[in-house]
């Protein structure tokens, strides 16, 4: 009887070594190699959307710029007519009227510039920085 243990007993062992055969290191490197192209597709699919992203933002920045362009062209012009009018029509000092022009002006370079300011950000690539940083 100890014989028939001893044969049972050594079954459940050579089943260990027939799994351990079956997971060779070829087949460790072909799973990492696997996880490797996943993870790599999956960041290189982050990185092109956060290309799109700074595209778009970049372009929305080029727009608001050239807005403030226009801004300060006008307010020149509105500034340079303004002290035509005020010397000619009313007779205010023309530094007054050329001041409330700035100031205006000024108001309204506000509204691009806090639009550049929030866009800006997402030429920065955020969240591929945070995927590509180890972890702590």
């Amino acid at each position: 009887m100890e014989t028939t243990e001893g044969a049972r007993a050594s079954q459940p062992e050579a089943r260990d070594d027939r799994v351990a055969q079956a997971f060779t290191p070829l087949d460790d490197a072909v799973e990492f190699a696997h996880e490797f192209r996943a993870a790599l597709h999956d960041q290189l699919r982050l990185v092109s959307i956060e290309a799109q992203l700074a595209a778009r933002s970049l372009t929305t920045i080029v727009a608001a710029a050239i807005g403030i362009g226009g801004l300060l062209v006008s307010a020149w012009l509105g500034l340079m007519a303004a002290g035509t009018y005020v010397m000619i029509g009313r007779g205010l000092e023309p530094v007054v009227a050329m001041l409330i022009g700035v100031a205006l002006d000024l108001i309204a370079l506000l509204v691009p510039y806090r639009v550049i300011r929030r866009k800006r950000r997402n030429l920065e690539f955020p969240a591929t920085l945070r995927t590509l940083q180890p972890a702590s």
